[in-house]
């Protein structure tokens, strides 16, 4: 329920607002009785617009010693926003890894913050994710000091807006236009397609197939298809449509899909030579479905797949893989939010993290001829990675 401000306490709120904006951090305010002389107001007056302010951590009052500025960047809260299915025991670890590691980071820099977790959900059939509303009721917002966010916030009720014209800084966490998000911490999921590809045509393989390709939209993921046989045609790779299945309509990536599709795969005639598979827990289904159908990896068919780092694969080789790391992320994420509440301009609003490439025993290591400066050939084992 919104709250109604008398005159005086409004009042009241803007002198000492504008006072703060003219002190530096720890600076005394005038005591209350110099306030009342001042504006002609009653001292309940006062001690609600100093209490407005303590909750929005912009004073701090001392018994005996009077009001003072405070740092509200040293205090308040900070929302993350995630769908609660990807929290769950089948969801991919990223999305907790990477809650975790928000969490660790934001107490370094500001141990009095409180971190919270904002739940929003499934707008079907007109939008992917509704944010929840509660960031923009204004005894939240108040204390909010920075907003981190796996999903759009601008699709539904104008939460993105809003939160915008409050100055509370919202990064997302997942690659998005400048347009959808002022500030952005995101996995280079384009470069990693790239690596992909790359591995596996280093390694000897002439053709991929690409597993793990999900869609929300029940009609859609067939357009996914287009960065992929683009990635692979560059690295001189053979694709086709039947080995890239899609699962649509999926919110969340689970093992089974990941098994579904090595089965469609698996029974096809013609397979290709390696397969890249684009999510780690759909990797869990394809390992599922090697071990069962006795498919060896990297004999029968080569493998790379995306991967988190510190998150081991249930399989009994090393696994050649993209990781990503959550705390890279957190941590330019974090100083993205940080810059702006001190009122430093960042020289990059919308960052994109490489993976690394870690060469496994899942893909072939091949013998190459290498020529020196003097052009002497060289034979040697080939590990680019």
């Amino acid at each position: 329920m919104k709250t109604t401000l008398s005159s005086q306490v409004r009042r009241t709120l803007n002198y000492i607002a504008d006072q703060i904006n003219d002190l530096p951090v720890s600076a005394p305010l005038p005591p209350v009785w110099e306030i009342r002389k001042a504006l002609g107001v009653s001292q309940l007056s006062v001690q609600k617009a100093c209490d407005l302010l303590e909750n929005q951590g912009k004073i701090v009052r001392k018994p005996r010693k009077g009001i003072f500025v405070s740092d509200h960047t040293q205090n308040g809260d900070f929302a993350i926003v995630v769908l609660p299915e990807l929290l769950g025991p089948t969801a991919s670890p990223y999305y907790a890894l990477a809650c975790n590691a928000l969490v660790e980071r934001i107490h370094g820099h500001r141990p009095n913050c409180d971190v919270k977790m904002h739940f929003g959900k499934v707008a079907s059939p007109n939008s992917l994710f509704q944010p929840p509303t509660d960031l923009t009721v204004p005894t939240v917002a108040a204390k909010l000091r920075g907003v981190f966010s796996f999903h759009p916030l601008h699709e539904i009720g104008d939460v993105a807006q809003s939160l915008k014209r409050s100055g509370i800084p919202t990064i997302m966490l997942k690659e998005m236009g400048s347009a959808e998000a002022d500030y952005s911490v995101a996995f280079d999921k384009g470069g990693a397609i790239q690596k992909y590809m790359a591995a596996l045509a280093q390694s000897g393989c002439r053709s991929v197939g690409v597993l793990g390709i999900v869609s929300f939209e029940k009609d859609g993921g067939f357009a996914l298809h287009a960065p992929l046989v683009k990635a692979a045609r560059e690295a001189g790779l053979e694709i086709r449509q039947e080995w890239m299945p899609v699962s649509t309509g999926v919110t969340v990536t689970t093992d089974k899909i990941g098994y579904e599709h090595f089965l469609q795969l698996w029974k096809q005639t013609e397979k290709p030579d390696g397969i890249v598979v684009l999510d780690d827990v759909a990797c869990r289904g394809v390992l599922r479905g090697c071990l069962q159908f006795g498919v060896d990896l990297p004999g029968d068919i080569q493998l790379v797949t995306h991967a988190n780092r510190h998150v081991e694969l249930p399989y009994h080789k090393p696994i050649t893989r993209v990781e990503f790391d959550t705390d890279e992320q957190a941590y330019h994420a974090v100083d993205l939010a940080i810059k702006f509440l001190r009122g430093q301009a960042s020289p990059e609003k919308h960052i994109l993290l490489s993976g690394k490439l870690i060469q496994g025993e899942t893909t072939q290591t091949l013998k190459v001829r290498f020529k020196s400066k003097d052009e002497q050939a060289y034979t040697g084992n080939f590990n680019l990675f």
